[in-house]
Parts: structure tokens; sequence; C-alpha cells
């Protein structure tokens, strides 16, 4: 009878931790997104339970939603290093797992979510400067470049 009972302390505390982790990754996602000012709510669909954000059909600006999706599994591993010198390795484990899992490019994880996002975002640098052909006073068909131009090559 001591091993079912062992067996169900070692299921408890599995499934305890496992939430713990699960419970700190999802609250990332939420923080984030209530610090940019956009509506959370629990959402339970059949991939699970995780955090909704924004109404249905709203557009997240994309580095709103970047930050969003590297919220939870930068939580995660956060999480696991704290765990792992805290003496729980465990939850260091579970936490781990967890965040590097969602840091890989699968269906559905916060990784695709997160480039999504990002190939979105434009660029914050300004763009160069393609050089434009500046006609040359000897023939309407030969151009040189800007480049040259200021050098005083001739093309």
């Amino acid at each position: 009878m001591t091993s079912i009972a062992s067996l169900g302390h070692a299921i408890f505390v599995i499934l305890g931790t496992a939430a713990v982790a699960l419970v700190a990754h999802e609250a990332a996602h939420a923080a984030v997104a209530a610090a940019f000012g956009h509506r959370v709510r629990v959402v339970r669909n059949r991939r699970g339970i995780g955090v909704g954000v924004g109404e249905t059909g709203e557009t997240i600006p994309g580095l709103d939603a970047a930050m969003i999706a590297a919220a939870g599994p930068l939580v995660s591993l956060a999480l696991a290093a704290s765990a792992y010198f805290a003496g729980s390795l465990l939850l260091a484990e579970m936490s781990a797992e967890l965040g590097l899992f969602n840091a890989m490019p699968f269906p559905h994880s916060d990784a695709r979510r997160f480039a999504a996002a990002m190939s979105s975002v434009r660029s914050i640098a300004p763009r160069a400067r393609t050089p434009v052909p500046v006609p040359v006073e000897s023939g309407p068909r030969r151009v040189r470049s800007r480049a040259a131009a200021a050098h005083g090559e001739r093309g």
C-alpha cells in the first residue's frame, strides 16, 4: 500500500510542479500584454489552456506581439535557472523544457509567433540609398552612378 501512496505523492508533485511552470510561463505573456494595454483573457482550446490577447479580430502591432511571444520562454528559462540554483531540480527541468520547447519554431509555438510578428516590423534603421544612375552629358544612353559622378569619373 505504501508504494501506491508514494506513487500518488510523486504524481501530485510532478503535476503541481508542471502547473507552476506553466502558470509562470502564461502569466509572463499576460503581464507583458497588459503592460502594452491589450485585453487579456484565459483561452481553452483543443491545444490546451493559454492566454488570449486582444479582442477577436484585433490586430496587435508587430513589436507588441513579438515581445508578448518572447516573454513566456524567457520567463520559463529564468525560472529554470533560479530553480536550479535554489536546488529545485524538478522545477528547473520542467521550466527549461517548457521554455526550450516554446523557443523552437513548431506550429503554434511562441517562437513561430515571435518570427511572424518580427517579420511584420519594419526596420528601425534608415534604409541605405541605392545608387541611382545619373545621365552623362555626352549621350542619352550613357549613365554613371552617383558615386562615380562624385569622384569625377567618366562613365
